[in-house]
């Protein structure tokens, strides 16, 4: 028999809920608190602020697709970067919910806060895609990429985008590719 969630993770699963359906600003910790049918200082006890929320909740997110970024530094065209877009976007479909709210939040794409930090994975990704010496033309072709795996996450549930992700990764890597390179399949 399995163990009921802790409160620690009842209060994350909460908030996980909470700032994906309301966004951060629309959501206080009273209202989880609320929710819970607990006291906010129960909740201020596992997190004193509620960016610690934010810090649990994405860190796990940003760790993968870090690790995923670092196991191929410098991929080659095409076949390891389609193994790097596809390693990717399997941990975003993985965390669906948190790539969702990670990418729209405003509250979030403020400086020093989770956005940030998956902006600059972008850029790492888009220097992964692009050619070692890329020219301003490539670096836009390299984040069209990107976009083009970003997109489906708010159009489609994860099942569907698992189903198709050769599609996805295909379609995005056209948009980067040389008109007469030739795609694996």
């Amino acid at each position: 028999m399995l163990a009921p969630p802790s409160r620690r993770d009842q209060i994350l699963n909460a908030a996980r809920d909470a700032f994906t359906t309301a966004g951060y600003d629309g959501t206080a910790v009273g209202d989880i608190a609320r929710n819970l049918g607990i006291s906010k200082a129960a909740i201020t006890y596992h997190f004193p602020a509620k960016a610690d929320l934010i810090t649990a909740l994405l860190d796990p997110l940003i760790d993968q697709l870090q690790t995923v970024l670092a196991q191929r530094p410098e991929p080659a065209w095409p076949t390891e970067v389609r193994q790097l877009l596809h390693n990717y976007f399997v941990v975003l479909i993985e965390s669906i919910d948190l790539a969702r709210w990670a990418d729209t939040d405003p509250a979030l794409r403020a400086d020093n806060r989770p956005g940030t930090t998956l902006r600059r994975f972008d850029q790492q990704l888009a220097q992964r895609i692009a050619d070692p010496d890329p020219t301003r033309q490539d670096h836009m072709r390299a984040l069209a990429a990107i976009g083009g795996i970003w997109r489906p996450l708010h159009h489609e549930p994860a099942l569907q985008l698992l189903e198709h992700i050769d599609e996805i990764i295909n379609a995005a890597l056209v948009s980067y590719a040389p008109l007469d390179a030739q795609l694996p399949t």
